[in-house]
């Protein structure tokens, strides 16, 4: 089954020719273009790919069991963060006040299996590349002079550019707040609603120094499969539950959907839901980071 809720194109960055296609998979995310040496094989990759995101796939996956193949993208909320940053005059004047990216040695921290175009969000030259993501990303921080977020994980901050790769980590959105700072949960509005802004760095998806566990089960959240510098449309913490606490009413903790069948799309597990013993209407598989997850060294 797939999830089409929203497909974020991988395509190659200026520089290289590109002749887009489109393709869909359902293996495992360990595949890439040549060699792994950095950019200099993205830039010699001659085509993008936009990639299906599966949640139960018929061939192998990557990480554990629970997460399976995940190749698709998908007012300011200032309390805790303090005052607005001053622009740089020539951004600001140029109606840009997002940096561009000059140096792209952040790509060689990232791990051998996963320097190639399918596991980075790059920009597209082709004439159907759809830029409606970075444009909203930008246009809605714009708005709250917001130029860079902190981790949810471990609070770095992460500049936001203006061109693919958004970020040095990736962005997701959810329904709820994870922190009250206002740099790890940017308020924006999308179709009409309320949402916020989050991300998660280099660092922490590599799993390098340090490990996120769920506190209830003490299994560890395996950032592995996820891409490098686009955004998720749905609340990337709660599209992986582990275990049944993961899935039950966020008041009277009864059990709402059985881990072992789970929800057909991950961004499902974002949505609402109206639970059936006391039937409150929430989010209840959107929990705050903190409630769930603990971090390990």
């Amino acid at each position: 089954m797939t999830d089409t809720d929203r497909s974020q194109p991988l395509n190659v960055p200026r520089g290289g020719r590109s002749a887009r296609y489109r393709t869909h998979s359902s293996g495992s995310l360990s595949s890439s273009f040549g060699s792994p040496s950095g950019l200099t094989n993205i830039n010699n990759n001659s085509g993008g790919i936009q990639i299906a995101h599966n949640k139960k796939s018929g061939g192998g996956s990557s990480g554990n069991s629970n997460i399976g193949s995940l190749t698709t993208p998908i007012g300011s909320g200032n309390t805790g963060g303090g005052t607005l940053p001053q622009f740089d005059e020539k951004h600001a004047a140029a109606g840009n006040i997002f940096e561009h990216r000059q140096d792209w040695s952040i790509l060689n921290r990232l791990p051998l299996h996963k320097r190639n175009a399918i596991h980075i969000r790059l920009e597209d030259e082709g004439p159907y590349g759809n830029d409606e993501t970075r444009c909203f990303v930008l246009s809605q921080l714009s708005m709250v002079g917001c130029t860079d977020v902190a981790c949810t994980v471990c609070g770095q901050s992460m500049v936001v550019y203006d061109r693919y790769p958004l970020v040095d980590g990736t962005l997701f959105l959810s329904p709820i707040k994870h922190s009250d700072n206002g740099k790890v949960s940017v308020a924006v509005y999308h179709n009409d609603r309320q949402l916020y802004l989050h991300g998660i760095c280099l660092e922490c998806l590599s799993m390098r120094s340090l490990h996120v566990l769920c506190r209830l089960c003490k299994t560890k959240f395996n950032f592995d499969p996820i891409i490098f510098g686009t955004l998720y449309y749905y609340d990337l913490f709660a599209a992986f539950p582990c275990c049944q606490a993961r899935l039950s009413c966020s008041k009277c903790f009864q059990p709402i959907v059985s881990i072992k069948d789970g929800l057909i799309n991950f961004s499902n597990y974002s949505s609402e839901f109206e639970c059936g013993h006391c039937g409150t209407k929430s989010h209840h598989f959107v929990k705050p980071f903190d409630e769930i997850f603990e971090k390990r060294v």
